[in-house]
């Protein structure tokens, strides 16, 4: 069943069946296709958000602007990690697209560990409920984005 799972991932995020240790894996395809993964979750989070903002209940309002501003941001960083990497696949050989994949998603993953860290001390530990509604957003996100990167990062070594 573990294996099942994975090759589901592996399809859903490169599009085809292979993996890192398969010569057919193609890392710049991989990284494409999860930086339409990273698009459209940006995008969801703003369309999202937007609703939300215009909720009365201030929590709701709050939790929103969270998806509006890290959708931006995600969106943002989905579009230029494109165009870097279509500059890259002249450039940068294979093995050396994996390693910097693997790299970007290890430092992602931390990253990602802090935003949650710091939306948890922000839930429980604020005192203002502004604060405490902004920590659930940064959980949110960041349990995403957490989950997008070591599955990424997984998938390299399959």
């Amino acid at each position: 069943m573990p294996r099942t799972l994975t090759a589901a991932m592996v399809a859903l995020v490169t599009g085809m069946n292979a993996t890192a240790g398969d010569r057919t894996y193609d890392p710049f395809l991989h990284y494409d296709r999860a930086m339409n993964v990273l698009l459209v979750w940006g995008g969801t989070s703003m369309a999202a958000g937007v609703p939300m903002v215009l909720n009365d209940d201030p929590w709701v309002k709050r939790i929103g602007t969270q998806n509006i501003l890290w959708g931006g941001i995600n969106a943002g960083i989905g579009v230029a990690a494109k165009a870097l990497n279509r500059r890259n696949r002249v450039s940068m050989g294979r093995n050396d697209r994996i390693n910097s994949f693997r790299r970007s998603m290890v430092i992602n993953g931390l990253l990602d560990a802090g935003y949650i860290g710091t939306g948890i001390a922000l839930a429980v530990l604020a005192k203002n409920e502004r604060l405490k509604a902004t920590g659930v957003g940064f959980i949110i996100q960041g349990s995403f984005l957490l989950g997008f990167d070591w599955a990424n990062y997984g998938l390299t070594f399959r």
